[in-house]
């Protein structure tokens, strides 16, 4: 990875409560040792040594998903159903309160993400996957895919 340019996760985090960005940059960097493992000790990973820089961004993207955007769109969902089937304007979740402003904010963010996705043509698929292995597999498809349209 080039020290020169900024780490995609710490862009992602920026914003994010301390202790939240202190565990995606920790599932980052364990998972993106493992991936640079797999590619200098397997050689049918070396094919993604080119693509380290894809790689690094589809992982960081991988973990913002699951950890803020998942749970934005999950908040979002629960909102909409409550405020749907009642005259509630707020709904508390846990000692949180969102009201509709701030779930538009939320919206803003899963947007933006589902808008990012839509132009490069990414699956929700590609975020979807337990181990390195699984990751890999999902680069793959990808790869596959672009290939496909290029083509």
């Amino acid at each position: 990875m080039d020290n020169e340019r900024p780490r995609i996760i710490g862009i992602l985090t920026s914003r994010l409560p301390y202790d939240l960005a202190n565990l995606m940059y920790k599932e980052f960097d364990d998972r993106f040792r493992e991936v640079n493992f797999f590619i200098e000790h397997f050689s049918y990973y070396r094919r993604y040594k080119t693509d380290l820089r894809a790689i690094e961004i589809l992982l960081a993207m991988s973990i913002f998903y699951r950890r803020v955007v998942a749970n934005f769109d999950g908040a979002v969902q629960f909102r909409r159903t409550i405020t749907s089937h009642s005259q509630a304007e707020i709904v508390q979740i846990g000692s949180y309160e969102l009201d509709k402003g701030e779930t538009n904010q939320l919206l803003s963010v899963i947007i933006g993400f589902r808008n990012l996705k839509l132009k490069y043509g990414i699956g929700d698929g590609m975020f979807m996957f337990d181990d390195t292995k699984g990751f890999f597999r999902q680069v793959r498809d990808l790869k596959k895919s672009f290939n496909r349209r290029r083509n």
